[in-house]
């Protein structure tokens, strides 16, 4: 959205044969509003930041790390995601609301698969691209990476098969994207419930929802284990 006026006039500009005074004055136009919007957004992730970590304190949960991202095409439903331990949190919060309007699921980020990946190339330099916000699952004999902040549990559009599991040991292989559904089904209905402070639980996410009142007791309860453990992939 920020560069969508920026975006109108250069397309606009393009379709003429030369540089305008109305031109001119519609770039100032479209920065003031791409700037405004862009300020609007900080403010924004400020107010959700600062709810999010008084929804941790008063759970006395330390987080490892905390991020606030708003959903695709709109600054006034949030996601905040916290990690903790072996788990990471999806705090969904619209802008204007409090605790009674925030929805809570825990998942596993899975990283005792990391023990089973040694010296992986692919698997240093994503996750040091992720700055730490990554899952990894295990589908059959691939492991799997994902980055948390691009797109919805479990719909993560930056996700790459990074290994090859065996009986015999772990292989390093070309990353190789993963492509899928970017939504669930019911998001959309599930989105404009929230954005109207009608919290409604994400059916994608049904079985990992807890209760606000419950994070103290969830998070932070599983540390990953040291060294390698994986399902032994079938056949």
């Amino acid at each position: 959205l920020y560069t969508l006026p920026l975006l109108v006039v250069a397309i606009w500009a393009l379709c003429l044969r030369r540089w305008t005074e109305g031109i001119g004055k519609a770039v100032i136009i479209a920065l003031v509003l791409s700037t405004a919007y862009q300020a609007w957004c900080v403010g924004a992730q400020r107010i959700v930041l600062t709810r999010a970590k008084d929804l941790l304190r008063q759970s006395s949960i330390e987080q490892d790390k905390l991020l606030a991202i708003p959903l695709p095409f709109t600054s006034l439903f949030w996601r905040a995601i916290v990690l903790k331990n072996d788990n990471y949190v999806n705090l969904y919060m619209p802008l204007f609301g409090d605790t009674r309007h925030t929805t809570v699921y825990i998942h596993p980020r899975n990283l005792s698969l990391a023990g089973c990946l040694g010296k992986n190339s692919a698997f240093s330099q994503l996750s040091s691209f992720s700055r730490g916000f990554y899952r990894l699952d295990q589908h059959r004999d691939v492991i799997q990476f994902s980055d948390l902040r691009m797109g919805l549990t479990p719909n993560y559009i930056f996700s790459y098969a990074i290994a090859k599991l065996s009986v015999k040991g772990t292989k390093e292989m070309p990353p190789r994207r993963i492509f899928g559904p970017r939504s669930g089904p019911g998001d959309v209905d599930w989105l404009f419930a929230n954005l109207l402070r009608n919290p409604k639980i994400r059916p994608t996410e049904k079985p990992h929802w807890i209760k606000a009142t419950d994070l103290a007791h969830t998070v932070g309860q599983k540390t990953a284990q040291l060294g390698c453990h994986f399902r032994p992939p079938d056949g």
